[in-house]
């Protein structure tokens, strides 16, 4: 019985369906057949309202029956009113579909500017569609996605982005030696470009509620390679932002004061190779930041005095390798952080003056071979800092801390105090 009934609900979705592509490939035609069948069915209603007996019951109108020129007349100005009507709701598609068209021209202009060999018209392209983002909120999201588009295109901080590669394979006179050939032709100047889109985002983000703010819209980082940058102060708040895959290779990414709240924000599988990436100040509230399975091989990532209330952050199976990661007078008042099967060799992970006052950081399965994990100084109200369901307050090459009361500072002979 319910395979019947599916079976009927499929037919009448299929006769609608042909009936929407009939009426979309013959738009013109239909409107103007439907308009004039409406006309007449609305003059046809006006003069028979005005000619019918009256009298009767209360709920009847009280009048009497106007004569046929008044009828007419007024049927006239009723029809004439409609179509008037009409035409007005023509013009505004007209309208629309030039300001559509307008558009349209507009965006492959400022697109074709990103793909100019000259740096400085490539800039005047970002920023044209930033404008343009700015007064087509319902283009919004694909403004934005070209410029991020832009920063996850190949590039080299040695020689800039790459616009092409040739392989050629040739072989000797004998047919058996190949010897491979790869080309690849780069755009130089291309760092004051990147630098410049992620200066537009970061100013796009710095006010939720302003009219041209780009809070809550998806942000695509995947892959991309930064050499620099400034989010400071950005608001990562909804939508989704993805670094993930992304490659921080030099110089500093700043996310100071950024506030990431009810959002989703990835660093998955991202490779923080040398350079610093600040978080200092940082306010995760809400939302979930992912750092699993990311790389910190020589780089230096801060979250100091940032504060951690609500949000989950995650650095699930993350590599730690002669770097550090410094999580120094950070406030944890709720929320999680975990470093669940993380690797630590040669990094140091520091927890310096940080406060613990609720929520919970774990280190359950994580390897530790060289470097330290320090809480030096740090003060636990209420909280929880775990590693495989026991207390974990340290670790540092001669082994795990088993009492936060242990103290040895280096110029007692001890590494990695915790207080």
């Amino acid at each position: 019985m319910w395979e019947a009934i599916k079976g009927v609900f499929r037919r009448v979705a299929g006769v609608f369906r042909r009936s929407a592509v009939w009426f979309r490939d013959r738009s013109l035609p239909v409107a103007s057949l439907l308009s004039a069948i409406g006309l007449l069915v609305i003059a046809g209603a006006v003069l028979w309202l005005t000619g019918r007996p009256q009298g009767g019951p209360w709920y009847y109108w009280h009048v009497e029956p106007m004569p046929w020129k008044d009828r007419l007349t007024y049927a006239a100005a009723v029809a004439t009113g409609v179509g008037a009507m009409v035409a007005l709701v023509v013009s505004y598609r007209k309208q629309r579909d030039a300001e559509e068209g307008k558009f349209a021209a507009q965006f492959a202009a400022a697109a074709a500017q990103l793909g100019d060999d000259a740096p400085a018209v490539r800039i005047a392209g970002a920023y044209a569609v930033a404008a343009l983002a700015d007064r087509h909120q319902d283009r919004r999201q694909q403004c934005i996605d070209v410029l991020t588009g832009y920063l996850r295109l190949p590039y080299d901080p040695q020689v800039g982005h790459r616009v092409s590669r040739t392989i050629q394979r040739t072989t000797d006179v004998e047919g058996e030696e190949s010897i491979v050939t790869d080309t690849s032709a780069y755009r130089p100047a291309d760092r004051e470009v990147r630098l410049t889109i992620i200066r537009i985002i970061r100013e796009h983000l710095q006010d939720p509620d302003a009219a041209t703010t780009w809070c809550g819209h998806d942000l695509d980082f995947t892959g991309a390679t930064f050499d620099g940058g400034d989010f400071s102060r950005a608001h990562f708040t909804g939508g989704v932002v993805s670094f993930q895959g992304a490659t921080f290779s030099s110089d500093v990414v700043w996310f100071d004061g950024a506030v990431f709240a009810g959002g989703s924000v990835w660093f998955g599988g991202a490779v923080f190779a040398g350079g610093d990436v600040r978080f200092g100040g940082a306010k995760f509230a809400g939302g979930e930041v992912g750092f699993s399975a990311a790389k910190f091989v020589g780089a230096s990532v801060w979250f100091g005095a940032a504060r951690f209330s609500g949000a989950t952050v995650l650095f699930n199976g993350a590599l730690f390798g002669d770097g550090k990661v410094v999580f120094d007078v950070a406030i944890f008042s709720g929320g999680y952080v975990s470093f669940q099967g993380a690797v630590f060799r040669g990094a140091t992970v520091r927890f310096d003056g940080a406060g613990f006052s609720g929520g919970e950081v774990r280190f359950s399965g994580a390897e530790f071979s060289r470097g330290e994990v320090r809480f030096d100084g740090a003060t636990f109200r209420g909280a929880a800092v775990v590693r495989d369901g026991e207390p974990f307050f340290g670790w540092n090459e001669c082994g795990f801390l088993p009492d936060p009361t242990w103290s040895a500072t280096p110029a007692e002979g001890g590494e990695g105090a915790v207080q």
